[in-house]
């Protein structure tokens, strides 16, 4: 619901760091999208899971040590075979699908020492019984498979599951980043004031409406923000524009670029804020206590 105008008055005649009213924090800081982001990545994570039970290499770490770690080859036994419920397509003919099976071995590592272990043939499977070569770390001669062979039932390829969730987790900090720097526009931010020059209706990201308002200063900088279509004040906005009335925006005493419309848009003008003892490096209006408090927050 859009912010009383008493409440908004009251909001921005204060000293810095002013205090978020419940509605200023409503309107401004709404938690309906941080909430509908981390839903989304709350969903993203757990298909991630169910996907990764099916497709997730579990034994590529010990394949990455088996081909950049010292190994040594000894001659084995196969042991046993025995189909797995994984399957994958033949990489010398894709209309053919080939069944992953678990191969069982034994062998004698460089000491003596006898040793067993299994992996994976995502292709033929050796013959039990007759003898193959082993590859092992030597510094672990546990780890191990038939050469040919991986600790993987499934291609690495499968690992790229864990990337499910990197576009939940950008769209978080990309909410998080905008909330902060909101909520330092409305703490901190100079109180100023500037001039509806225009303002057009432009598609945005996904076709969503988008007004783009165009404002000018009294020091003679100009910029353009958008705000949503959807605003219930955008008719208001359009209305301001024609008469080229005042609007308070609160503005960043150190990146001028970032600023906040913080008014409503009302359909009366805007009252008068309270007087200010000083000006700021724009030739606005402040309170000069507004720069020492912003000063330290950065």
């Amino acid at each position: 619901m859009p912010v009383a105008e008493a409440e908004l008055q009251r909001f921005l005649t204060q000293r810095t760091p002013r205090p978020l009213t419940p509605g200023i924090r409503a309107d401004r800081l709404p938690l309906l999208p941080l909430a509908a982001v981390l839903a989304a990545l709350i969903a993203s994570c757990a298909l991630t899971v169910v996907i990764a039970l099916q497709t997730f290499p579990a034994g590529i770490l010990e394949d990455l040590r088996l081909e950049f770690s010292e190994t040594a080859v000894a001659t084995g036994e196969v042991t046993g075979i025995a189909a797995t419920e994984f399957d994958v397509v033949d990489p010398n003919d894709v209309t053919r699908i080939l069944r992953v099976h678990r191969v069982d071995f034994a062998f004698s590592d460089a000491s003596g020492e006898p040793q067993s272990g299994s992996s994976f043939a995502r292709s033929e499977a050796p013959t039990p019984g007759r003898p193959i070569s082993i590859q092992y770390l030597l510094e672990d001669p546990s780890i191990a498979r038939v050469q040919g062979t991986s600790r993987s039932p499934t291609p690495r390829r499968g690992a790229l599951v864990l990337l499910l969730p990197l576009p939940a987790i950008a769209l978080l900090i990309v909410v998080i980043v905008r909330r902060h720097r909101t909520w330092q526009l409305l703490t901190y931010g100079v109180n100023t004031r500037a001039r509806v020059v225009d303002v057009v209706d432009s598609p945005s990201l996904f076709g969503q409406k988008r007004i783009c308002v165009a404002l000018s200063f009294r020091d003679g900088r100009s910029t353009v923000i958008e705000v949503p279509s959807k605003r219930a004040d955008a008719r208001a906005i359009l209305e301001r524009a024609a008469v080229g009335e005042m609007v308070p925006v609160l503005r960043d005493l150190v990146k001028p670029s970032r600023m906040l419309l913080i008014d409503r848009m009302r359909q009366d003008p805007v009252a008068q804020v309270d007087r200010f003892d000083g000006v700021d490096e724009f030739g606005e209006p402040v309170d000069s206590k507004v720069r020492n408090d912003f000063a330290k927050t950065r």
